[in-house]
């Protein structure tokens, strides 16, 4: 399979060749929230490598080899440097598909279906001050709370702690997406947004103690320094408390 990124890009790129050599355009990408993210090339790279584990297909030259066609087509194809997340979805499955592994482009497939499905079957319970459990109503197998509902939007992590927090776009949405993916897991439908902001701060702890833990000089605990525009560390308990309601 060495010669994988060749075949592909031989087959698709007569489409775009008058667009000439773009191999330097630097990609951006429209996530369905209408933001924009640097296009990283490692993502597309990681998505192929699970499609094809995920189908029983895997080899250690595949997702390479895959990663770059995609890459390459995509920045030639794509000469005003912007591309939907859709599109690279769509343009990894063509990809597996038309070079034998059906199976992993079938896995690849299921799985962005099944994620938009539990995403839009979670709604975020908006309430103000603290959750008031009086205020609960049992309404035969539905429990209903008080206050605004809202479909589930990782974005609203995002943006908070960006406008809030003053964190850095990637960060945020780094953050964001390992708070989705524990709320995806828990197969809830409806979620208080305090409880989200609990996983934000607990999502927030465990990377600070991490830099805390990769930071520590030998037979010895480093002095911790921490800006107080984006978070606070309480010295006795080590927690993270990011000044921001959810």
């Amino acid at each position: 399979m060495l010669e994988t990124n060749k075949l592909i890009l031989n087959k698709w790129f007569p489409v775009c060749r008058e667009a000439g050599n773009c191999d330097t355009v630097q990609l951006r990408v429209e996530k369905a929230d209408g933001s924009y993210e640097v296009y990283l090339h490692t993502k597309v790279l990681g998505t192929i490598a699970a499609a094809l584990a995920d189908g029983d297909c895997y080899q250690e030259c595949l997702p390479e080899e895959f990663a770059e066609a995609v890459t390459t087509f995509l920045r030639r194809r794509y000469t005003n440097g912007i591309v939907t997340s859709s599109e690279i979805y769509s343009m990894i499955e063509v990809v597996l598909s038309d070079t034998g592994y059906d199976q992993a482009a079938l896995a690849l497939h299921e799985h962005h279906i099944n994620r938009q499905i539990k995403r839009r079957r979670v709604e975020v319970i908006r309430c103000p001050g603290m959750p008031q459990e009086e205020s609960d109503i049992l309404e035969g197998d539905e429990l209903f709370f008080e206050g605004t509902v809202q479909p589930w939007s990782k974005s609203v992590i995002v943006r908070d702690l960006e406008r809030e927090n003053h964190l850095a776009h990637s960060f945020s949405r780094a953050v964001g997406g390992a708070v989705e993916e524990k709320v995806l897991r828990l197969g809830i439908r409806r979620i208080r947004s305090s409880l989200v902001w609990e996983l934000v701060l607990n999502e927030l702890l465990m990377i600070r103690q991490a830099e805390l833990a990769l930071a520590e000089p030998p037979g010895g605990k480093k002095e911790q320094k921490v800006d107080g525009k984006a978070e606070r560390i309480s010295p006795s308990t080590e927690y993270v408390a990011v000044a921001a309601e959810a």
